[in-house]
């Protein structure tokens, strides 16, 4: 990944640095243009969401953190005594995670990423299943994460169902007539003279569901924040 090309990198350490202030330019065919300000990824633990803490709280022994960015949820697991690997694709989140004393930080590629180690914990916060990019992608990457897990572990991950965004008044759903699945976002991320482009898989349970068992793992909802979002857990089957 290039300098220009780690866009989540370059807005990390800026803030890191001072600039408090920074944010990125998002936009999607699907989704109305936003910002997302950098600071939401430099959370203290009585910032983040219930759902977020409810994770947090169920990481037992060894966890692997995919998708770690700025590393706040490792820094807590870390400092209640939680054997972490935080791992993010971008050299400069990991620069930053070293920074703020993370002691294991791992820049790779999930897909890519071999160990000898097998994780009680892998944890997927903020939509983390995203990482597949699509829904032909999903039984790889879960496939991948089940290689990875202890016999008696637990994969922790909370997925938004982007079926709300086509709620009818009367509570109905009018999903779009297509060939691609709804919840695959195409996202075009700027920030300063970066630009990045980022293909992001939102599931709904059911889809989750169906998915993980063509791949051997059990789903289980844990925690709902809303109809559309909850904090799931998968396991291998017994």
């Amino acid at each position: 990944m290039s300098e220009n090309e780690d866009v989540f990198g370059l807005a990390l350490e800026d803030y890191y640095n001072g600039l408090l202030d920074a944010h990125f330019d998002v936009s999607s065919q699907t989704i109305d243009d936003e910002q997302w300000a950098v600071s939401e990824f430099f959370l203290a633990h009585d910032q983040m969401s219930p759902l977020t803490c409810e994770a947090l709280e169920m990481c037992r022994s060894t966890t692997l953190d995919i998708g770690a960015c700025g590393g706040s949820h490792s820094l807590w697991l870390q400092s209640n005594g939680i054997l972490v690997d935080a791992l993010d694709v971008s050299c400069g989140a990991c620069r930053v995670m070293k920074s703020r004393g993370l002691h294991s930080v791992v820049n790779s590629d999930i897909f890519t990423y071999e160990t000898q180690k097998r994780y009680s914990t892998i944890l997927l916060l903020m939509n983390g299943l995203g990482i597949a990019g699509s829904l032909d992608n999903l039984p790889r990457l879960l496939r991948k994460l089940s290689s990875l897990l202890s016999p008696d572990g637990k994969i922790l991950t909370d997925i938004t169902d982007l079926a709300y965004l086509y709620e009818e008044e009367d509570g109905s759903i009018a999903l779009p007539l297509s060939d691609r699945y709804y919840g695959q976002i195409d996202y075009v991320i700027k920030y300063g003279r970066a630009t990045a482009q980022y293909d992001w898989l939102f599931l709904g349970y059911d889809v989750l569901e169906d998915v993980a068992t063509q791949c051997g793992l059990s789903l289980t909802c844990l925690q709902s924040e809303s109809r559309y979002t909850s904090l799931v857990c998968l396991s291998k089957k017994k």
